[in-house]
């Protein structure tokens, strides 16, 4: 395994005696050269977990493992070239760069910073970068992010995070800055380099229809929890839990196709179909806050078909099918 979460807690102070719950009990693991969709609506923790994992943010309980070592044991030297192993792709491909850097030495810093190449193999190690990464280095090592498009700095973005050679590159909403056309590329491009360098990807995103492209397992996360997870294909064909079926029905009139055999297993979503009707959703009845979540099941007062079990209890993971797992006390079978 190249990634093993553990029971992860994640409690954020907010003033006097109060604090957020961000991330809850969340455990999973991630092989070589497989790619985990994380999806959930905005403020679930998703991010929090991204930073989490590569040691950003402390967590209050729980253990990290990224290619064997633990990161939420180790101190010192071995902590520091334990990260080393797990990079991040952020959301805003500009403001992830300095601004007063040119993108040559954007690129060189991290190597000199990790003194993992002589001084001198630096800059043409950073060239193959961008060429890997399907930018023309005679024309982009001079310039400044501000003067680069939002997919050439996402470009740019990856060359950086793949200069120490990770074994875990976590992309945080990496897309979802960037216009439709260039979502593709930069999706094509993570999947190619994955593919190449046999890297396990931890995949963040809102977007369904972009984590069914590129993900070979679904994680789906609400409130700081997993409430489902399973491969791809099996999580959108049918939901077990009632918070999966809601974020696929949000999908206005979306078809997502199944890969065709022999492909390279990537799918594609095709656009809204007019003549696709879908029932209205019905406005939550409860949004619940992270800073006091609610008992038992954390979904259970937006779910209809919560009962006394679910206001009491918190569902454990089950494996209903084969490698699909759901947190739910009436899962839809």
């Amino acid at each position: 395994m190249i990634l093993e979460v553990d029971d992860l807690t994640v409690e954020l102070p907010l003033g006097y005696r109060r604090k957020v719950h961000a991330v809850s009990g969340v455990s999973f693991s991630l092989r070589q050269n497989e790619t985990l969709g994380l999806v959930g609506e905005s403020g679930c923790g998703k991010s929090t977990l991204g930073k989490t994992i590569v040691g950003l943010v402390k967590p209050s309980r729980g253990s990290v493992t990224i290619a064997g070592r633990s990161i939420t044991t180790l101190k010192g030297r071995e902590l520091r070239l334990a990260r080393r192993n797990a990079q991040l792709v952020f959301q805003d491909p500009l403001s992830s760069l300095n601004p007063r850097r040119t993108i040559l030495n954007s690129l060189i810093e991290p190597m000199a910073v990790w003194n993992t190449l002589e001084p001198d193999q630096r800059a043409p190690r950073a060239m193959e970068l961008l060429e890997e990464v399907g930018l023309d280095p005679s024309l982009i090592k001079g310039r400044f992010p501000s003067q680069l498009s939002g997919g050439q700095c996402q470009r740019v973005s990856i060359a950086r995070a793949l200069c120490v050679s990770p074994t875990l590159l976590i992309c945080d909403e990496p897309v979802s800055a960037l216009d439709v056309s260039i979502q593709a590329q930069i999706l094509n491009l993570l999947h190619d380099i994955r593919e190449q360098r046999k890297l396990a990807m931890l995949f963040i995103s809102h977007d369904l229809s972009v984590v069914h492209n590129i993900s070979d397992k679904i994680a789906v996360m609400y409130m700081g929890r997993l409430c489902e997870t399973g491969q791809t294909a099996a999580v959108y064909k049918q939901p077990l839990h009632p918070y999966t079926s809601l974020l696929l029905d949000s999908i206005p009139g979306t078809q997502l196709d199944e890969p065709q055999s022999g492909e390279s297993g990537e799918s594609e979503a095709s656009g809204p179909d007019p003549a696709t009707t879908t029932q209205p959703l019905e406005p939550p009845s409860d949004v619940s806050s992270a800073i006091n979540p609610p008992s038992g099941c954390r979904y259970h007062p937006r779910c209809p078909y919560a009962d006394a079990t679910c206001e009491s209890e918190q569902p454990p993971m089950r494996e209903l099918r084969s490698g699909h797992f759901v947190g739910c006390h009436h899962p839809l079978a």
